[in-house]
């Protein structure tokens, strides 16, 4: 799906402001890591990945505008270096899917208003969910 993509953390560390967004396709998808599959978020520009891959990936949020995806990046300590130990970092993607809606939004509402897409609060009118019904809570 074409789309822009914020990444909200440098090296694991939570950014005061989303990056900016850099836009292409995003790839949802396995891959094998192992003897493990993992799901695996790309952002690429025909066979070109945009920003490194997150692996472990899954969406925590999705809204009118978007998605929050989050997952694991891994990176070379040592640039350009094949040889070197491997970095793993937590990131999160805030997902700004393109379509005909999205003409004359404010791309990063949620966050301008002061809502983290990190944590989400719950709506007041949502429904408690099934355990908490059969408890009696």
């Amino acid at each position: 799906m074409q789309a822009s993509v914020y990444r909200l953390r440098e090296q694991g560390i939570k950014l005061p402001r989303p990056s900016p967004p850099r836009s292409g396709d995003v790839l949802l998808g396995t891959v094998d890591r192992g003897d493990k599959k993992l799901m695996q978020a790309r952002l690429v520009n025909g066979t070109q990945d945009l920003l490194p891959p997150l692996f472990g990936a899954l969406i925590t949020r999705v809204t009118r505008n978007g998605m929050v995806i989050q997952g694991a990046e891994m990176s070379s300590r040592v640039a350009g270096s094949s040889k070197s130990k491997v970095a793993t970092h937590r990131q999160t993607w805030w997902v700004l899917v393109m379509c005909n809606s999205a003409d004359g939004i404010d791309v990063l509402d949620e966050i301008a208003n002061g809502e983290d897409p990190l944590f989400p609060e719950p709506t007041p009118d949502a429904s408690p969910p099934a355990w908490q019904r059969a408890r009696g809570a």
